[in-house]
């Protein structure tokens, strides 16, 4: 019972059956720590490890992978941020206002551009439903 993710990535693919099906009834077996922006239980096969991913939970994961990048698909996070100081820029985030606040003025402070913020975001953002995708909530703040 396979199904062939065209035109998408298996990551979305996921991103979206996990959120279909819902967080009491899925489960998403993967090693990749982009699928826990997604709220439902999470399995690391290898770990052996279940996990639930609340909704804050999901979002603050997402951006902290903002903040740090994902190297395996070649996507450059803020510089200077990695593993250790990504938790502390969003140490006082409560909501998605907050998060995009904190980061990008992390971005800002490292030179970057809200060009460079916005390509992240889109990248790493993990599809809940078909032609999903990232926008920024505080478009009256980010100039797109």
């Amino acid at each position: 019972n396979a199904t062939i993710a065209d035109g998408c990535e298996a990551d979305d693919e996921l991103g979206i059956e996990g959120t279909r099906i819902g967080a009491d009834g899925a489960i998403i077996c993967s090693l990749d720590k982009d699928l826990l922006q997604v709220p439902c239980t999470h399995y690391n096969f290898v770990r052996r490890e279940l996990r639930r991913v609340s909704p804050a939970e999901g979002l603050r994961n997402f951006y902290e992978q903002v903040l740090i990048g994902d190297a395996t698909d070649n996507v450059h996070g803020c510089r200077g941020i990695g593993k250790a100081k990504a938790p502390k820029v969003l140490a006082e985030c409560s909501d998605e206002h907050s998060y995009v606040q904190a980061t990008w003025r992390a971005y800002e402070a490292a030179g970057q551009t809200e060009q460079d913020f916005i390509r992240t975001c889109k990248l790493l953002y993990v599809q809940r439903s078909r032609d999903d995708q990232w926008k920024p909530p505080l478009d009256h703040l980010l100039q797109i």
